[in-house]
């Protein structure tokens, strides 16, 4: 058997110190890259959405069409999360749960604030985002002021939010304007508040 020579025996020490580094490192990246995948993938839970919900919702909508009816319309979470999805499934902008896009939007109401919490993806690698804000309309355009938003589990910063949140509603203006009969929209003590003309 030859015998080592001390510069091969630092080679080795070297070779082997360095590849103790590498896989320290490969490791902590595969653990950081696991860490980030479960804080995405993790789903909030959402709110409900009952049947009964929508009937009252649906009475309260149409009595401004009557004469006497209240000017003034008062909504739920759970009147407001059945309207809503009546209304994005008959405008196609749901998709089944094996397609890619958006799978569920719901709202949950708290205080003067709402917060949405959007489903979407492809099945078994869908996201929830939920985001919160303050939403209100200023003369015919709706406003939304977020607080915070998270993707799963992970929070996005204040700055990036606030950037993504201009970046989204850039040059979408039209779709913000209220509908003509409508003068004001707000959310009031866990309630969305519809003025009608």
């Amino acid at each position: 058997m030859p015998r080592l020579t001390n510069s091969t025996r630092r080679r080795q020490s070297r070779c082997k110190g360095i590849a103790l580094v590498v896989t320290t490192i490969v490791t902590i990246i595969g653990g950081l890259v696991a860490a980030v995948a479960v804080l995405v993938l993790w789903r909030s839970p959402l709110p409900a959405v009952t049947a009964q919900a929508a009937s009252s919702a649906d009475q309260k909508l149409e009595s401004v069409h009557i004469p006497s009816g209240s000017r003034l319309i008062s909504l739920t979470q759970d009147e407001v999360n059945s309207v809503l999805r009546d209304r994005l499934q008959k405008s196609g902008q749901l998709v089944d749960s094996d397609a890619n896009g958006v799978h569920d939007v719901r709202v949950a109401l708290n205080g003067n604030d709402i917060t949405a919490f959007i489903t979407l993806g492809q099945r078994g690698t869908e996201l929830t985002v939920e985001l919160e804000g303050k939403l209100y309309s200023q003369g015919q355009y709706l406003r939304f002021d977020p607080i915070s938003c998270s993707i799963g589990a992970l929070t996005l910063p204040r700055p990036l939010l606030a950037s993504a949140m201009r970046n989204a509603l850039n040059d979408r203006e039209e779709k913000l304007r209220l509908p003509p009969d409508v003068s004001e929209l707000r959310v009031e003590n866990g309630r969305v508040l519809l003025r009608y003309n």
